[in-house]
């Protein structure tokens, strides 16, 4: 190899040295976007779709999903943290979105007492609790990504997620700890399970009752009086359903949470959206703007906002714009050749759209079936010999002059 770079030229070297490296360049240059990214530079997911080259689309489920719930999506460029932080996918096996939530837990501070410090003067506690309540306002919430089931009510997400974020945080002694404990419960509810068998005979053979190892009242029948007959018959009345609910009413009771909506200026007051701890983001996310995933803020129960936040109602529901089919919109045009801004309002198709528009070709209406009709009716009638050209057709009708003055010439004898 020695020899063979000896023989050629210094300059031969020198050119094919700055070819390598430009040509690595280039392939560095040109590499492919990550294949795992969903959204483009500056684009509009939902209803509007807009590609660039780098782009990566949501899949067709997702945009329908999207369009059937009326959830406008917007996207920040392509490589920025919210966009790379941005994990919501399909759920396959649920048929729903399964969205990334940056959720904001507000820590409430209440300030010490006036018994802690009895020896200290009025002014003196009363600038303790002020400084006190200012750095409990200006002390940053905790931020938490996890993504929840657009179907999954508020409550039971926020816990999930709450819960997530505390075992991350543990230590190893901890976690350890936490493993024995849930052993020790589990070993605790199979004998309580066991013993809720053996004390079903029972149970039934008293017509129902409270299970005294759970606590819960189980489904029995019971003779009622009907209002209507005054008759009376034997109903069934059914189990509590407390117990499922328990977890559900605990978050509601201790959590309040609100919509934090973008495009404000961080100088700015902040505008929160009140939400119910009850709802699903399928029912929330309609008719708000979302920049890539949406961002919720957690408030214990009865405390106020923090500084730089202020309540905002929450706005309307925007109804998803109905694309025409072929042959409805007429393009009008201006004195100058060009289509009116009027008939160019925003709307770009998406993959959804080109498979509506060939279900519409495929089944045209009664109006454009029958004027298809009539068009092929017209042609069959048409003979082919029958067709001339401009000059025969000049002397057919010349004939025709010369038969109408011979039949007035008879008349007339």
């Amino acid at each position: 190899m020695r020899d063979e770079r000896d023989i050629l030229p210094p300059g031969d070297q020198h050119s094919q040295q700055q070819h390598h490296h430009h040509h690595q360049h280039n392939s560095n240059h040109h590499h492919h976007p990550n294949k795992r990214a969903r959204f483009n530079d500056g684009g509009r997911y939902g209803n509007d779709s807009h590609h660039g080259a780098s782009s990566r689309r949501w899949d067709k489920n997702s945009q329908f999903r999207l369009r059937k719930l009326g959830i406008h999506v917007s996207a920040v460029p392509y490589g920025m943290t919210r966009a790379r932080e941005n994990k919501t996918s399909w759920n396959k096996r649920t048929r729903t979105m399964n969205w990334q939530v940056e959720w904001f837990v507000h820590e409430h501070d209440d300030g010490p007492s006036n018994d802690a410090a009895p020896n200290r003067d009025d002014d003196e506690a009363r600038e303790s609790a002020e400084a006190t309540q200012r750095r409990g306002q200006r002390r940053q919430p905790t931020r938490i990504l996890y993504k929840i089931l657009d179907e999954t009510p508020l409550a039971h997400g926020f816990e999930a997620g709450l819960a997530s974020f505390r075992h991350t945080q543990m230590t190893d002694e901890e976690r350890a700890a936490e493993k024995s404990s849930k052993k020790q419960q589990q070993k605790e509810e199979t004998s309580a399970g066991r013993a809720a068998k053996t004390a079903a005979p029972q149970t039934q053979h008293c017509g129902g009752g409270q299970n005294s190892s759970s606590s819960a009242w189980t489904a029995h029948s019971a003779t009622v009086q009907s209002p209507a007959s005054s008759a009376w018959q034997q109903a069934a009345i059914p189990a509590s359903t407390t117990t499922a609910t328990t977890k559900e009413a605990a978050v509601e009771s201790n959590y309040q949470f609100f919509y934090h909506k973008p495009r404000v200026p961080s100088r700015q007051t902040q505008k929160l959206v009140p939400l119910n701890p009850a709802d699903s983001l399928a029912k929330i996310l309609p008719g708000l703007e979302i920049i890539e995933f949406p961002a919720i803020h957690v408030l214990p129960k009865g405390a106020p906002l923090p500084e730089g936040y202020s309540i905002d109602e929450a706005p309307k529901h925007r109804e998803m714009p109905v694309r025409p089919r072929q042959g409805e919109q007429h393009h009008r045009k201006n004195e100058n050749g060009k289509r009116s801004a009027g008939e160019l309002i925003g709307y770009e198709s998406s993959d959804n759209d080109a498979e509506e528009e060939e279900e519409g070709e495929e089944d045209d209406g009664p109006e454009e079936a029958g004027v298809k009709e009539a068009a092929a009716v017209g042609a069959g009638d048409v003979d082919p010999a029958d067709t001339t050209s401009s000059e025969g057709s000049s002397d057919d009708d010349g004939d025709d002059d010369s038969d109408a003055e011979s039949d007035m010439d008879m008349a007339e004898a």
